[in-house]
This record gives structure tokens, C-alpha cells and sequence, in this order.
């Protein structure tokens, strides 16, 4: 029933980044990653036609050196398989921008941090011939550093034991920075 809702309020989508079909249906066999200028910059093809996302996430702790902050590059298939998860701990928002700045920046601090920047121009070396743009990918869901990092889909787990499930988002954590939605073309909340 939700699913037929769903269709009939945002209708199909047909080929767009190289998804085969972008429909409401949950959670999505595919979405869009769009090439943006804001947690997106980091979004393209490599000549093989593989997708390419490289972004910082993060966890928040209630101190400064509690919250942890990441670098993450993650490679497609062109039909939008998980192919590599390169995650590196950048250590504590505390040791990454100071003990004083962390306490004060809400989110993702890591993504505009000189040092970040450096290992990120290091990655792009490594992916001669990658184009920024949209790219798709499947849902994914990976262990590392103790945490799931990945494009992860509402489950019920999510819900308190009172609440209804309603999936709504595909979310990319840690730090639920991206929440993917119907119809998956790209549309994101932060």
C-alpha cells in the first residue's frame, strides 16, 4: 500500500545518472549521490565508469573528545555495488580542530579542515581521470572502526518500541549528514 502511495505521489523515474529505474519504492535498489557543492564535491566517475565518493563522517559524542571524525572514500561498480570502503579515523574533533573550536561546531567539522583537505587531494591523485558528477549506488551497510558506516536504510530498529515504522530515508553514516529520499534522484536532507 505505502509503496503505491508513495508511486502515485511521486511517480517513476526513469534513467538518470546511470540508474536503470529511480522509483519510490523502500528502501531503493539504487539512488543517486549527486555532485554538489556541499557534502557532494567529492562525487564522479572514474574513466571505467566506476562511481567515486570520497566524504567525512562523524560521531558526537558529549564531549568534544568523545566525537570522532572520518575520512571516507567509497567506489561503485557503475550499476552502483559497493566495491572498496577506504575508511580512516582522523582521531577526536578535540585533536582535529582544537578542544575549544570542537565545543562550539555543530556536525561535520572535519570536511573543510587543512589537514582533511591534504589527505583528500592524496585520494584524488590515486583516481586518475575522475569527472565530478552524479553517480548511483546501492544501499550498503559496512563495519569498521567499531561503527556501520554506509548508506543505510530506516529499519525498525531505528523506531522507540512505541513509534510506528515509517521508512522514509536512506541515510549515510555516521553522522546522518545525508538522508537520501524518494524518489531517489539525488534529493537530500541534511
Amino acid at each position: 500500500m505505502l509503496k503505491h502511495w508513495l508511486s502515485a505521489l511521486f511517480g517513476a523515474r526513469s534513467e538518470q545518472s546511470g540508474a536503470e529505474s529511480l522509483d519510490a519504492a523502500f528502501p531503493p535498489e539504487v539512488l543517486v549521490i549527486p555532485h554538489d557543492d556541499h557534502h557532494g564535491r567529492f562525487v564522479g566517475k572514474l574513466p571505467n565508469g566506476e562511481g567515486v565518493f570520497i566524504t567525512t563522517p562523524f560521531t558526537c559524542g558529549s564531549k568534544p573528545q568523545d566525537s570522532r571524525e572520518f575520512l571516507a572514500l567509497y567506489r561503485f561498480s557503475s550499476a552502483g555495488d559497493l566495491l572498496e570502503a577506504r575508511i580512516e579515523s582522523l582521531g577526536s574533533r578535540a585533536d582535529l580542530v582544537g578542544a575549544r573550536n570542537a565545543a562550539a561546531l555543530p556536525g561535520n567539522v572535519a570536511a573543510d579542515n587543512p589537514t582533511v583537505q591534504s589527505r583528500i587531494e592524496v585520494w584524488l591523485r590515486q583516481l586518475p581521470g575522475l569527472v565530478l558528477g552524479d553517480i548511483v549506488a546501492k544501499p550498503f551497510r559496512v563495519h569498521q572502526h567499531g561503527l556501520d558506516f554506509g548508506l543505510i536504510p530506516d529499519s525498525q530498529e531505528d523506531c522507540e518500541a512505541d513509534e510506528a515504522f515509517d521508512p522514509v530515508y536512506v541515510t549515510l553514516l555516521p553522522g546522518n549528514y545525508m538522508a537520501f529520499m524518494a524518489p531517489w534522484d539525488g534529493s537530500y536532507d541534511t
